[in-house]
């Protein structure tokens, strides 16, 4: 198992996403954090 942790820009969580997505990793969730 390995855990990533990253700070990113609101609008950019799409991106995100769909890099994860595409390198295979599968389970994931993000927070909004103000």
């Amino acid at each position: 198992m390995l855990k990533i942790e990253a700070i990113f820009r609101p609008e950019r969580v799409g991106a995100v996403t769909d890099s994860l997505l595409a390198a295979g990793v599968t389970g994931f969730h993000y927070q909004n954090v103000t």
